[in-house]
């Protein structure tokens, strides 16, 4: 009879081991030559405003996952003023205020990470170095357990999980 008890608690402890890691992981959930599904941490996610002409006070919002040895960079498809990145930010930040997850869904045209040849600028250091490869995508949406994001407001819908998209076969 112990070595039962032992062997299901074990296997208790293996499981929760297991469970403890994969939340910590980061998850490439869908991926094709145009599209990515990205699930990550909180910690292995930042995003923010990167003012791109302070004169004319106009920025651009931007994610960062860090996947390993990749960065990946997802940028919304303009430029804003400033004051309206910065409340876009806000509302990010609120969505995944108490997360343990961030989703986070993008398109290109062909998808070939480049080798990264600096770090980014005004991106905290564990996102701006230390990766061998840059991908770049449009950012199309962000989703964690409390709610969805996106550029465009249909993209939050099921029907438009590809963002745009044709679904591969």
């Amino acid at each position: 009879m112990g070595t039962l008890t032992t062997k299901l608690w074990l296997f208790t402890l293996a499981t929760m081991i297991s469970s403890c890691s994969m939340r910590n992981s980061v998850k490439v959930k869908n991926l094709t030559d145009r599209f990515i599904e990205i699930e990550a941490p909180t910690d292995k996610v930042w995003f923010g405003c990167a003012e791109i002409n302070p004169e004319k006070h106009l920025a651009i919002m931007n994610f960062y996952v860090k996947d390993g040895s990749t960065t990946h960079q997802f940028l919304y498809r303009r430029l804003h003023d400033t004051n309206f990145c910065n409340s876009l930010l806000k509302n990010y930040q609120n969505l995944v205020k108490d997360a343990y997850r961030i989703t986070v869904v993008g398109i290109t045209n062909k998808y070939e990470p480049e080798q990264a040849e600096k770090s980014i600028e005004d991106v905290p250091p564990e996102f701006a170095t230390g990766h061998k490869k840059l991908a770049n995508w449009t950012f199309v949406r962000l989703q964690t357990e409390n709610g969805c994001e996106a550029y465009f407001d249909e993209d939050c819908k099921p029907e438009n999980y590809w963002g745009g998209l044709t679904s591969p076969k």
